[in-house]
């Protein structure tokens, strides 16, 4: 009997559970002490098949970041697992876990990572965030907290993320009084100390704060600003070689808002700051000292046809335009490309497929876009202002975006999803791409449609289908000429590059 004490304590942990239902954290222990125990899962499985994301049919693919796990081409399954466990005292305090695995085939024996043919062989298990928080309730009349560990930050979701949103540790104060709002927050961007001849002052440190007043669900505004300062830019094959600091500011409003089947989002954020360059920085760069001046926006309107028509059950049809200012002229001491601290567009809920799209999901090197990020700020460019990555990879000497969207989010029977994106997508500037082909390179960079099908078995259980397709335009014809001379490619046609998936997900 007592091999199968594991069993008893275990039914008797499931005799105890006062709630399950569909959603993350949904079972949940209460105990004497007054302490509730929640626990969840997500399990995410997908079998990919992507080409042509050089834009070239000719050629094998480049590796290209199909999860943040590791580099893949052409095709892969993915699977990885959540189990996210909070304690929670009511009104007192909170203390959050995330174990997760991460494993897949990721295309075995064409990784690029390692020198075997094994695929990606890390798998694990491993605690993905930390968190721990506590109520300050000798705040009377404010609902105050502070927060600290290691979990996913944000700052500007209702306006597309184009600052910020990532993993990281740091501490956070926030909580609201009546229908004011506001949420302070200090990240460890980057620990850099440990690196050789770097220096004490050499870590990337973020700052943000959000203030927000509750109109009603017609008008919720926001204003945010966020300070960046790296320390050390790194570079080298090590990342000990010291490039210069920065020290970047972000200073923006934002809104959205739902007015009967009518419903927006809008956002506007103003860049500046400074980049001081080392000898090194200048022997890179051209320059030592650079400005930096950049702009960017987003606004999109929906409308839920089904307010009008019942029986279309849910029709959101929805147009958008995001905005991020290029840099017009790479040899002068002004940075005009707009930079996020970790801009993370994909996550924006109105266009958001996952990791589906072309563009905007995972690196697509040619447009210029890293994991997570919509701006073409990655791979054009040569002087690092923020990005993803702790050190920064984005460059404040990119192209820019102009991106016009139209989305359809419908539920045409029960169980079923269908959700839809239409782009057009524009360079706002091209100096910064002519500067690495040497040719002219025009703006349009073409046009992107993706669709995704869901159905629901159980309520804990959805399977999905999607297919990205992107139709590369003028500019990345230019690029590929440009390569053919070079002796790149044998071929110069620009071919349409596709990424479908098939998966299915479990949450409870």
């Amino acid at each position: 009997m007592r091999k199968y004490s594991w069993l008893v304590a275990l039914l008797f942990v499931v005799g105890l559970v006062s709630t399950a239902s569909a959603g993350v954290l949904s079972v949940r222990i209460p105990t004497q002490s007054g302490i509730e125990a929640r626990f969840g899962m997500v399990q995410l499985w997908t079998m990919n098949w992507a080409k042509n994301y050089d834009f070239n049919s000719d050629t094998a693919d480049f590796a290209w970041v199909g999860d943040p796990e590791g580099l893949v081409r052409d095709n892969y399954i993915s699977h990885m697992v959540y189990f996210p466990v909070d304690f929670v005292s009511k009104d007192q305090w909170r203390a959050h876990m995330l174990f997760s695995y991460k494993g897949s085939d990721f295309d075995q024996g064409k990784d690029v990572n390692y020198g075997t043919f094994n695929g990606v062989d890390y798998d694990r298990w491993r605690v993905e965030r930390a968190y721990f928080e506590f109520k300050l309730n000798f705040l009377c009349g404010l609902n105050s907290w502070i927060g600290v560990g290691h979990d996913i930050w944000g700052l500007d979701g209702q306006g597309g993320f184009l600052v910020y949103l990532d993993d990281d540790p740091g501490i956070r104060w926030y909580g609201n009084y009546e229908k004011f709002n506001w949420d302070f927050k200090f990240v460890r961007k980057a620990e850099q100390t440990d690196e050789a001849d770097l220096g004490t002052d050499s870590n990337r440190d973020v700052f943000l704060l959000k203030l927000g007043y509750d109109f009603g669900p017609a008008f919720k505004p926001n204003l945010f600003a966020a300070y960046d300062h790296n320390g050390a830019m790194v570079a080298g094959p090590h990342k000990t070689e010291d490039l210069g600091t920065w020290d970047i500011y972000y200073i923006g409003a934002n809104a959205a808002g739902k007015i009967g089947a009518f419903m927006y989002n809008a956002e506007v954020v103003y860049q500046g700051g400074s980049v001081d360059g080392t000898s090194a920085g200048e022997a890179l760069w051209g320059e030592d000292d650079y400005d930096v001046k950049a702009w960017a926006g987003l606004i999109n309107v929906g409308i839920d046809l089904a307010a009008y028509a019942p029986a279309l059950r849910k029709f959101v049809v929805s147009a958008g335009f995001l905005y991020a200012s290029g840099d017009d002229d790479m040899d002068d001491d002004d940075l005009e490309g707009f930079t996020g601290v970790t801009s993370a567009t994909r996550f924006f809920k109105p266009w958001a497929m996952g990791t589906l799209p072309v563009h905007g999901a995972n690196s697509q090197p040619v447009i210029g876009s890293i994991i997570y990020s919509w701006l073409p700020a990655a791979y054009y460019g040569k002087v690092t202002t923020g990005g993803v990555t702790g050190y920064g990879c984005d460059h404040g000497d990119n192209p820019g975006l102009n991106a016009f969207v139209f989305a359809l989010d419908w539920a045409p029977a029960p169980k079923w999803g269908f959700k839809f994106t239409a782009k057009y997508l524009q360079w706002d500037e091209t100096d910064a791409i002519e500067a690495k082909y040497d040719e002219n390179i025009d703006d349009e960079i073409g046009y992107e449609f993706n669709g995704m099908l869901t159905y629901k078995i159980y309520k804990n259980v959805t399977t999905f289908a999607g297919l990205s397709v992107f139709v590369p335009g003028d500019g990345i014809d230019d690029i590929n000429d440009a390569k053919e001379e070079r002796g790149e490619l044998k071929d110069d046609d620009a071919d349409t590059a596709y990424h479908g998936q098939i998966g299915v997900k479990f949450v409870f």
